[in-house]
């Protein structure tokens, strides 16, 4: 630079020049201005300005270019942050730890998941056991503030279910115990996505075949019941689904015991929806369902028919009708300790509910009705009016009518096709109501054509599966018709008419065995409607409606079919309780019993083939019940030996088939001490113990026997040989001897006359000559007493027992 005067020296131009050689100020090349850097630089990766982690984020393409967008460095340096953090699975698979946290919860190490609403301290518990299970950022969304976050954290869950299974088995618990806490919130839209994953998880549980535990499902499923107290048709029908989902996961009777003690809440609408399911498993899975004791939910039942609230009221007084039905009069009659003038009030006030029912759906078919006919005045095309009105009959028959298939609910994008088929089994589903109400009409024509009908459908393979759900109604109905045969008592002489009513008979008989043949649907038959259904068959059995009854074949075919293909749990409950009603009615029951305790018997001998599907817990209770009713003793003065037999013969194959094993299934039993049972068991157990040392020694005296046997056929050659017969019958005398209880007849038995006369004769012979002696004494004795007078030698006692056993040879 040109020197200005008046102008200081620049840093550059203090600086001293190296030595060795000279530098002029004009050799220093002049400084040019900075310029700012060329656009194209940011997409330079192998640039030098750039950090490592600029560069690393640009090749993975996580920050856009600057061309396309300009003004994207904050979220570019969003992106830098979250992207790798989000990398792996979100589950975690911590072995034992599901059951470390359950053990800790139940020995009160940390605080039971049990409360109102949900405390910060519940909150911050939980959080706690996920920091080692769920990956940190997943909690952070699942922990916001913001409900926003909550669907995204759900959305991602769902998205990893399948591809984490056993992270999600690992961490099930906790899971469902957020869930539970999702149920709390007050967005509409986070209640439907927690109810949407909730049946996804389950219907991924169920394809795994995974059991519930018991702490899993008090985590979730008491908060669940709480929405059943809602008033959003869109947020109930998700809740109902997957209350059915529950059955497929976890036993049935204990989420019912959720359901009634939902139904004593302080929120009527809660209290209605669990009555709701409470009949409608009533319905599903009769009278087992109510364990472990069936009296005390009973009475709790009948306890709400009273509820103020008309609502309340009205859907207890249908439970109470259910359970009626499923039990039978006299077993609901009887364990629910009602009396006959309250139970005839009950009957009553069914029947009131019954007919105020049927108003409102009269009601609200024909209201229906006129918005159709509405609706085909405007521009809507007929068809389109038909899936309506099915759709609005669909409803009005049973809100309950929830699809609870396993698979979860179709996709907004799935084909059409598959709404048609669910429309087309909603109507099938309609017409079979139809055909059952039909048959349970008074008229023989009608009712006989509804069985026509109902044999069509069982009778092709297709169609089977409609019956489904049904059968249980349709098995009522029958019932009622066999009763009102049975009643009849038709003549002979009315010829007319018995042709009628045994045709009638006829059709009923066909329908119950082609029912009871398809596996399927013979193991949906509740044990309440299977007894009364044994009941009626062993009544017509005994008592025939019509002289010269032609259908006792048929009807004993039906029996056997209703025992072989039946749930046999059921069966056996059913049979016990119809054994006991027989042996304790006022009346003499006698053939009726003895017809029960013969049908129970051959139940039991089938044991050895049905133990495995059989709930035996459920089976020890029946039979603690039984005897508590009908002891040992009284037992043994019935004046039929049936009964007790039948109950021997049951215990009996039980500890053949369990052993041991089978007193572990008492817990049934609450007052196991003051049970007769056990015991019985344990004696039953012993016999066994000591039948199978028995069997030891017979297996010791077996090879004994053998050696016998080996020894008399020697000895039976000797004697069928002309030379060595007088020895063969000297040594089968020694033998006689040695071994006085070998029996001979049986190697006579194949032999000749000849021979075994030559036999006995011989051992005679040989038995006379070896006693000479006391033939000598015998002479001896008679002639010094020959003055003395003595009764003939005939009538004493040896001589007298000789006449009467015949020859001296029969003694061999």
């Amino acid at each position: 630079h040109p020197t200005q005067p008046g102008r200081p020296p620049t840093r550059l131009e203090s600086l001293p020049l190296p030595q060795g050689k000279s530098w002029s100020r004009s050799d220093v090349a002049p400084l040019q201005p900075c310029l700012p850097a060329p656009s194209s630089s940011t997409e330079n990766v192998g640039s030098n300005e750039l950090s490592m982690d600029v560069r690393k984020a640009i090749s993975e393409g996580t920050v856009p270019k600057t061309k396309r967008f300009p003004a994207t460095k904050s979220s570019t340096k969003v992106a830098l942050k979250e992207g790798p953090s989000k990398v792996g699975p979100i589950f975690m698979i911590v072995p034992k730890a599901k059951e470390q946290r359950a053990k800790e919860e139940k020995a009160l190490k940390v605080l039971r998941w049990n409360f109102s609403t949900p405390s910060s301290k519940y909150i911050e518990q939980l959080k706690a056991q996920m920091s080692g299970c769920l990956s940190n950022w997943l909690q952070e969304e699942m922990f916001h503030s913001n409900f926003q976050h909550h669907i995204k954290a759900l959305t991602v869950m769902t998205k990893h279910l399948e591809a984490e299974k056993d992270g999600v088995l690992s961490c099930l618990d906790l899971i469902l115990k957020w869930l539970s806490l999702r149920l709390f919130d007050t967005n509409t839209w986070v209640l439907m996505k927690t109810l949407e994953y909730l049946q996804r998880l389950f219907h991924l549980l169920m394809e795994e075949k995974y059991q519930l535990t018991d702490n899993e499902v008090s985590s979730f499923l008491p908060y669940l019941i709480l929405k059943l107290g809602g008033t959003k048709e869109s947020i109930l029908k998700e809740v109902r689904a997957i209350v059915k989902q529950m059955f497929f996961i976890y036993p049935a009777f204990k989420t019912f015991s959720f359901l009634l003690e939902g139904a004593q809440a302080k929120n009527t609408n809660q209290r209605v929806g669990c009555l709701k399911e409470l009949g409608w498993m009533l319905k599903k899975y009769g009278p087992e369902i109510c364990q472990p004791n069936p009296s005390k939910i009973l009475k709790t039942l009948l306890v709400l028919t009273g509820d103020y609230n008309n609502a309340v009221h009205t859907a207890a007084l249908k439970v109470i009708a259910i359970a009626r039905d499923v039990f039978g009069v006299e077993a609901f009659r009887v364990i629910g300790n009602i009396s006959e003038k309250h139970m005839g009030l009950l009957e009553e006030s069914i029947r009131e509910v019954g007919a105020m029912n049927v108003r409102e759906e009269k009601m609200e078919t024909q209201l229906t009705t006129s918005c159709v006919e509405g609706s085909r005045q405007n521009t809507t095309t007929g068809d389109q009016i038909e899936d309506d009105y099915s759709d609005s009959l669909q409803e009005q028959e049973n809100v309950n009518q929830i699809d609870i298939s396993p698979n979860p609910k179709p996709a907004a994008g799935d084909p059409p096709e598959m709404s048609m088929e669910l429309q087309a089994g909603s109507r099938a589903s309609l017409n079979l109501n139809m055909i059952i109400c039909h048959l349970a009409s008074g008229s023989i024509a009608t009712s006989t054509e509804a069985l026509a009908q109902i044999q069509e459908i069982l009778e092709q393979e297709d169609n089977v599966e409609l019956m489904s759900s049904h059968i249980n109604p349709f098995l009522i109905a029958t019932l009622r018709q066999m009763k009102f045969i049975h009643h009849l008592h038709v003549t002979a002489e009315e010829e007319a008419r018995k042709e009628q009513v045994v045709e009638f008979y006829h059709s009923i008989t066909c329908n119950l065995v082609s029912l009871f043949q398809v596996d399927m649907l013979a193991q949906e038959a509740s044990a309440g409607v299977l007894k009364d259904l044994i009941s009626c068959l062993i009544s017509f059995l005994l008592d025939s409606p019509v002289e010269e009854f032609p259908e006792e074949q048929s009807t004993k075919l039906v029996v056997m079919k209703v025992l072989e293909k039946s749930n046999q749990t059921r069966v056996l409950s059913s049979l016990l309780l119809l054994l006991q009603d027989g042996m304790t009615a006022s009346t003499n029951l006698f053939a009726f019993s003895e017809m029960v305790a013969k049908c129970l018997w051959k139940t039991a001998k089938r044991l050895p083939q049905t133990i495995d599907r059989i709930y035996l817990d459920q089976i020890l209770l029946d039979v603690h019940l039984f005897m508590k009713v009908l002891p040992k003793e009284k037992l043994k003065q019935y004046q039929s030996n049936y009964p007790l037999r039948a109950l021997k013969i049951l215990l009996h194959t039980l500890c053949k088939l369990k052993g041991e094993e089978i007193l572990d299934h008492l817990t049934l039993i609450e007052d196991r001490g003051d049970s007769d049972l056990e015991a019985n068991l344990r004696k039953v157990l012993s016999h066994f113990e000591g039948q199978a040392g028995m069997d030891r020694e017979l297996g010791s005296s077996s090879l004994a026997q053998d050696e016998i046997n080996q020894m008399l056929a020697e000895i039976f050659k000797k004697i069928n040989s002309k030379e060595t017969a007088r020895a063969g019958l000297e040594d089968l005398h020694d033998f006689k001897e040695k071994h006085p209880e070998a029996d001979l007849e049986p190697y006579l038995k194949n032999c000749s006359l000849l021979f075994r006369s030559y036999v006995k004769h011989g051992l005679a012979v040989i038995i006379q000559c070896l006693r000479p002696q006391i033939c000598l004494e015998k002479e001896s004795f008679e002639s010094g007493n020959s003055g003395r007078e003595r009764a003939p030698l005939d009538d004493t006692p040896n001589c007298r027992t000789r006449k009467k056993g015949g020859k001296r040879a029969s003694l061999v």
